[in-house]
Formats: C-alpha cells, structure tokens, sequence
C-alpha cells in the first residue's frame, strides 16, 4: 500500500511539474505578445492620434457621422492591405 500511494504521490508530482512548467511557458509567450502589441501600438499612435484629432475637428450632429465614418473606414482598407 506504502509502494501505491508513493507511485500516486511521483505521479501527481509529475503533472504537477509539468504545469508548472506549462505555466512558465504560457506566461512567457504572454509577456512576448504584450511587448509586440506595445511595439504595434506605438508604431501606430501618430496615425491614430491624427485621426482621433481630424474627427474631433470635424464635428457631427445628429447621429449622421459620414466624415468619422469615411476617416476610419479608409485607414481600416488601407491597414488591412
């Protein structure tokens, strides 16, 4: 019975090790993905800053936002090339 719940215990162990190290892995490929968003992010922010200003600068009544909806509609077309 001792031999048994030894097994049991360096089987657990074992899956127990291998998430721990599943989780290292996983947390290591979210913080690379988190320095490639930031990187995304800043190489478009002079981009969305000027749209965010054109858009302000262009204000629009009543629900009918036909430039808003042009400016991000032709970055969309364009960024998705």
């Amino acid at each position: 019975m001792i031999a048994n719940s030894n097994l049991k215990f360096y089987i657990f162990h074992g899956h127990l090790r291998g998430l721990v190290s599943l989780w290292y892995q996983t947390t290591e490929v979210l913080f690379m993905l988190k320095e490639v968003m930031f990187r995304d992010i800043d190489g478009i922010r002079n981009e969305m800053t000027a749209m965010a200003d054109d858009i302000f600068d262009h204000p629009e009544i009543g629900l009918e936002e036909f430039h808003a909806q042009k400016v991000l509609t032709d970055w969309l077309r364009k960024a998705s090339r």
